[in-house]
C-alpha cells in the first residue's frame, strides 16, 4: 500500500471526460502532477511547489511523466492548484498540470530507499570510466561494486554504498547536478545486490581489490615478523614499519571521522551560504573551491551547483550586420533546441538565446565560447532573464525576435537521441547525412565551395552519408549553416561538425572538369 485514499482502489487519479459532478476530487494535501519530462527530478518539484508553502513528501513515478507531491498543509496545495489553473507552468519547455489527488497522503512505504543508486547520465559527449564514479561517488561512503552500462543511449550506472545512509547522502546531494556537459539523474534501485563475476573497465568488486591487498598485507607482515631478530638492519627496518603503522593508524582514525560527516545531508542554501556567488546567473568557482566542506568530492571532476538551472544565454560582440534569429538558431542549435531568439534593438550585437534545457545552455556555453564568427570573437554569459518575451509588435524591417518552440528544425526533439552523443566544438570538418543516393561527388563539393575550399570528401555507408573538410573553420561554419536543412529532391540535408579523419579523399580521383551543375532549391 504506497498510498492512504480516501475512496476505493478503482478510482481514476486522473478524471476522465463523462465522470459526473459527484466524481470530483476533494482538496487535497497530496497533488498529482502530470506532463513531466522525462528528464524531471525531484529538485524540480520542489523548487516549483515551494515557493507555495513547505514541501512534505515527493513520490516520482518511473518512466510515467508523474508525480505526487505532497505540501504541508492543504492551504498551500489549493494555492498551487488555483494559480496554475490561471498560468501555465513550464518545466524545460514542457507545460506541466497540478490537480489534487484522491489520496490523502504519502505513506513513508512509497519513498523506500535503498544502498544500491541507479545513476543515468544525460546530454554527455563524454564516456564514462569507473574512475571518474568512484572519484566523485567514494567521498559520500564505501563504494563496493559499480557497474556502467548504456540504455536507451543514455549512460548509466549502478553504484552499490556499504550503507544506506552514503547512498542518501549522495542521491540528495547530487542528484540534477551538471556533470561532464550533461547531468545526473539519480534514483534509488531496486536491486538488493550487485554481482560483478569479474573486473573490468565497465565493472569492478571493489571488495575483491581489498581482500587482495589485505592478503599481501598479512603475507609482507609475516615475511617481516619471521626475519625481525635476523640482524640489526632489521630490527631498524621493522621499528620503521612501527612507526608507519602508527601513522596509517590516525589516517584512518581521520577517515572514519569523516565518514561520519559523509553520512549527514548537505544542502547548502546558495542564498545565505557564501560557498556560492551568483552573477549574472553564472558562480564564482574560486570561492567554493576555498571553502568546500572536506566531505564534498576533492578532486578534478568536482563541479559546482547551479541551483538556477538557466536556459537564457546573453551573447555579445556579435557582428551586428551580419546576424539575424535564423542564423543565431541554427549556430546554436547544433548544441540543443533553441526555443526563442531576440537581438536587443537598443544593442544589436548583443543577443539572448532561450533554450529548451539548462544542460543544453550549458553545452552551448561550454562549445561556442570566445568563437571567432564572422570577424567578431563572441562572448557569452547566462543572463539574468529566465525566459524571452515576444513582443506584441514586431518591426517592419527587421525581426528582432523569434520563436522556435515546437519547430520540426530541432536537433534533440526525440528522447533518446544520438545526436548528443556526437557533440563536439567547431572544426573545418563536417559530417553530412539524409543526402540522396543519386548525388555524385561534383554535386557536393560545388555545393558547399559557395562557402570556402573543400580540401577533401568521402562517403560513409551506402552514400547517404559523408565526411567533407573545409580549408578552415571559419569556412566550415559558414557552410554549416548554409547547407544545414538545405533542400535537394525533397531531402533536407543535415550537417554538423565531426571529429572524425578523412581516410579515403574521393576529390584526388576526379578531375576538375567533372565537376557537374546541381538544381538546389532552398528550404524556407
Amino acid at each position: 500500500m504506497l498510498f492512504n485514499k480516501t475512496n476505493s482502489p478503482n478510482h481514476e487519479e486522473n478524471n476522465k471526460t463523462g465522470n459526473s459532478k459527484n466524481d470530483i476530487i476533494q482538496p487535497s494535501k497530496v497533488l498529482h502532477v502530470r506532463n513531466l519530462p522525462i528528464d524531471c527530478i525531484e529538485r524540480d518539484l520542489e523548487e516549483i511547489c515551494s515557493a507555495f508553502g513547505k514541501v512534505s513528501k515527493i513520490f516520482m513515478l518511473k518512466g510515467k511523466g508523474q508525480a505526487f507531491v505532497q505540501m504541508d498543509h492543504i492551504m498551500c496545495s489549493t494555492s498551487i492548484v488555483r494559480y496554475y489553473e490561471t498560468v501555465n507552468c513550464k518545466l524545460r519547455g514542457k507545460i506541466i498540470y497540478f490537480q489534487f489527488s484522491n489520496r490523502i497522503e504519502i505513506s513513508n512505504e512509497s519513498l523506500s530507499t535503498n544502498n544500491i543508486l541507479l545513476i543515468s547520465v544525460y546530454n554527455t559527449y563524454q564516456q564514462l570510466t569507473l574512475e571518474m564514479l568512484h572519484s566523485i561517488f567514494s567521498s559520500y561512503g564505501e563504494i563496493l561494486r559499480i557497474i556502467i552500462f548504456n540504455k536507451q543511449n543514455v549512460q548509466c550506472s549502478f553504484i552499490e554504498f556499504n550503507e544506506a545512509n552514503s547512498a542518501i547522502s549522495a542521491k540528495m546531494r547530487l542528484d540534477g547536478e551538471d556533470f561532464l556537459g550533461g547531468y545526473f539523474k539519480i534514483q534509488y534501485s531496486q536491486l538488493q545486490k550487485l554481482t560483478v563475476k569479474y573486473n573490468s573497465n565497465k565493472c569492478k568488486d571493489y571488495t575483491l581489490s581489498k581482500q587482495s591487498n589485505e592478503e599481501n598485507s598479512n603475507d609482507k607482515n609475516s615475511s617481516d615478523n619471521n626475519n625481525s631478530n635476523s640482524n640489526d638492519k632489521n630490527n631498524n627496518n621493522n621499528n620503521n614499519n612501527n612507526n608507519n603503522n602508527n601513522i596509517r593508524s590516525n589516517h584512518n582514525n581521520n577517515y572514519a571521522n569523516n565518514n561520519n560527516n559523509r553520512g549527514q545531508t548537505f544542502r547548502s542554501n546558495p542564498v545565505t551560504d557564501p560557498i556560492y556567488r551568483y552573477h549574472d546567473g553564472g558562480i564564482d568557482n574560486t570561492l567554493f573551491h576555498q571553502n568546500r566542506p572536506n566531505f564534498l568530492p576533492q578532486n578534478n571532476y568536482m563541479f559546482v551547483p547551479n541551483y538556477h538551472h538557466p536556459i537564457v544565454l546573453i551573447v555579445s560582440n556579435l557582428n551586428e550586420n551580419e546576424i539575424d534569429c535564423d542564423t543565431l538558431f541554427t549556430l546554436f542549435g547544433i548544441y540543443g533546441d533553441v526555443d526563442r531568439v531576440k537581438i536587443l534593438y537598443n544593442k544589436p550585437n548583443t543577443a539572448l538565446i532561450q533554450f529548451s534545457s539548462p544542460q543544453q545552455a550549458q553545452t552551448a556555453k561550454n562549445h561556442l565560447e570566445n568563437l571567432m564568427f564572422r570577424g567578431k570573437r563572441i562572448k557569452i554569459n547566462y543572463s539574468k532573464h529566465p525566459s524571452i518575451s515576444m513582443p506584441s509588435v514586431q518591426n517592419e524591417d527587421k525581426v528582432y525576435t523569434k520563436d522556435y518552440v515546437g519547430s520540426n528544425l530541432h536537433r534533440y526533439r526525440y528522447v533518446g537521441s544520438k545526436n548528443f552523443l556526437h557533440i563536439i566544438a567547431p572544426s573545418n570538418t563536417l559530417h553530412i547525412s539524409n543526402m540522396p543516393a543519386s548525388i555524385t561527388v561534383p554535386q557536393i563539393i560545388e555545393l558547399f565551395s559557395k562557402y570556402g575550399t573543400v580540401t577533401s570528401f568521402q562517403f560513409l555507408k551506402d552514400k547517404k552519408m559523408g565526411l567533407l573538410s573545409m580549408s578552415n573553420i571559419d569556412e566550415a561554419i559558414e557552410a554549416l549553416l548554409g547547407v544545414h536543412n538545405y533542400k535537394i529532391l525533397d531531402l533536407s540535408i543535415k550537417v554538423s561538425f565531426s571529429k572524425s579523419t578523412i581516410n579515403n579523399n574521393l576529390l584526388d580521383k576526379m578531375d576538375d572538369d567533372s565537376i557537374q551543375d546541381i538544381d538546389c532549391e532552398t528550404n524556407n
